[in-house]
């Protein structure tokens, strides 16, 4: 009798286990990138530039770029209103920041190209705030964007 009370104890405590893991994102991929443009001028280049060293013309431009090795993804080209992206669904509701196609934490590095200031920024014919963004937000480890 006790030594199925300790399999029953340790069985429920692994199955908590994996749905507190199944809930909190996991670190991303290592040597994983994402670059998105807040504005469609000459900072979508930039970003594609960052990750591929051309521009989106496949004009090579830069040398000093991301290792051809990394995982890439330029984000949100073709899109408008990219702000909910940027947006932690804890500090903001429809906060889109983990979605697998857009979102801003699917990615080790995160690089963005735009216009802006030391506490706002173009999303692409809208704007956000560092208010609104939250990095590394899996459990306690918290860290503010800056």
């Amino acid at each position: 009798m006790k030594k199925n009370h300790k399999l029953l104890i340790t069985m429920g405590l692994i199955t908590i286990g994996i749905l507190w893991a199944s809930c909190c994102p996991m670190n991303p991929k290592v040597n994983s990138v994402l670059t998105a443009h807040g504005n469609t001028d000459w900072h979508i280049d930039t970003a594609e530039e960052f990750l591929t060293g051309s521009d989106m013309a496949g004009n090579p431009t830069a040398t000093n770029h991301c290792p051809n090795s990394w995982t890439k993804n330029h984000m949100h080209v073709g899109l408008t209103n990219t702000s909910d992206y940027y947006n932690d669904v804890s500090k903001t509701a429809g906060g889109e920041d983990n979605d697998a196609s857009n979102g801003i934490d699917r990615a080790m590095l995160f690089f963005y190209a735009g216009h802006g200031n030391p506490t706002s920024y173009s999303t692409l014919n809208s704007s956000n705030g560092l208010t609104n963004m939250l990095l590394g937000n899996c459990g306690t480890g918290q860290i503010m964007a800056s």
